[in-house]
């Protein structure tokens, strides 16, 4: 099978957007189940394609928990992206996205980020009955 030629980028966006396109296509072929696998090993992706591929195939059933537990243990400031994408593709898949000032208050500490996540983990134990 012929290797595709990487092509040469002007600058950084075109390389940024040609590398997520092709991270994106290859996480939507994956099932959910091994979606979560990755998310659990913490292996996603720098263009955080992983998050829209499990906004797309997540169930409340399997990836509520392991989505809500990355927004509880990934606190280090520079991990704020991934909780924002994460808080997204959350709140998608547990159909609230219509919650988006909650949802920032679950991802960035504005002062009652663990009284936000423990108001999340009541909607979850909710959906999950």
């Amino acid at each position: 099978m012929k290797e595709e030629k990487e092509p040469e980028f002007d600058n950084w966006r075109d390389a940024w957007n040609y590398h997520a396109v092709k991270q994106s296509k290859d996480y939507n072929s994956l099932s959910e189940k091994k979606l979560l696998k990755l998310i659990e090993n913490k292996e996603w992706d720098t263009f955080y394609t992983i998050w829209d591929a499990i906004k797309k195939k997540g169930t409340i059933k399997r990836s509520s928990w392991i989505l809500y537990n990355v927004l509880v243990e990934e606190t280090k400031e520079w991990a704020d992206l991934i909780r924002h994408h994460c808080a997204e593709a959350l709140f998608t898949i547990l159909g609230i996205e219509d919650m988006k000032d909650f949802r920032e208050h679950c991802h960035i500490d504005l002062g009652d980020r663990p009284e936000s996540l423990e108001k999340l983990k009541q909607i979850i134990e909710e959906k999950l009955k």
